[in-house]
């Protein structure tokens, strides 16, 4: 029974022996694998990281020094108000031609707000600032201007958009027996400039609008002029070129706002 015993014991101690080994191996085998998964986890959150750049800047390895996570940055939503040195009257005469005092650059809009056909064209709701300049020539010589800043490029852009799109839907109109004529004299990304003309039993009068419209980031720039320079398109073309050439300063100085 002592033989059986002895050789009993030494066959359990010879199986767990063996067990021992297969677990220490599997074990080892196993940290391998946890080691290699975490080298690739590691090597993606590096990618991760360095095209992230707000993203978690962890490590799986603990001797490594910890590194802070960067603040996220909101977009860009613009000037939240227009400079006062904004040169918004570049272009303008110093002074009225009327009675000499200076022009100005005012908090009120120069071009106010106005509807074409029965609907709003433009209206200075929805606005973050405004800044006004008007000029007053000595005889029928009017030169109105106005800078309105938006929240954000997306509202400048809709409400450059909904006035485009109110004047293509009314070519002319009749306010009190006069008709109303619209036309788009020149366009491009962002701006178009409109001719208005008065008609009259028939005529057209010499009475002539131009108003420039341009949309840069976040703000939206309307001039209008008036004089009596209506009539043959070549005089409208006239006065469609100085506008946008006195507006020049004022268009370039938009894309800092």
């Amino acid at each position: 029974m002592a033989s059986i015993s002895t050789t009993s014991t030494t066959r359990v101690r010879i199986a767990l022996a063996a067990a021992s080994a297969a677990l220490l191996t599997l074990g080892l085998a196993g940290c391998g694998d946890d080691s290699g998964d975490s080298a690739a986890g590691d090597s993606d959150s590096s990618t991760t990281r360095s095209t992230s750049p707000g993203g978690p800047g962890g490590t799986d390895d603990p001797t490594s020094e910890p590194t802070t996570q960067a603040p996220s940055t909101p977009p860009s939503t613009g000037a939240s108000e227009i400079p006062p040195d904004f040169p918004l009257t570049s272009g303008l005469p110093a002074t009225n031609g009327d009675d000499g005092t200076p022009v100005e650059v005012t908090d009120r809009p120069g071009v106010m707000a106005f509807t074409m056909c029965g609907t709003e064209t433009w209206s200075p709701r929805d606005t973050v600032d405004l800044a006004g300049a008007k000029y007053t020539g000595e005889a029928e010589d009017f030169r109105s201007r106005t800078l309105a800043l938006y929240p954000d490029q997306a509202a400048a852009r809709a409400a450059f958009k909904k006035l485009r799109a109110t004047v293509a839907a009314c070519p002319d109109e009749t306010v009190r027996d006069t008709d109303q004529l619209y036309d788009v004299v020149t366009e491009g990304p962002g701006r178009v400039t409109y001719s208005h003309q008065y008609r009259y039993d028939g005529r057209v009068s010499p009475g002539l609008e131009v108003l420039e419209v341009v949309q840069v980031g976040p703000a939206l720039y309307l001039a209008s002029y008036y004089n009596e320079g209506g009539g043959p398109y070549g005089d409208i073309e006239k006065t469609v070129r100085r506008a946008e050439h006195d507006s020049a300063e004022v268009v370039t100085a938009m894309a800092d706002l």
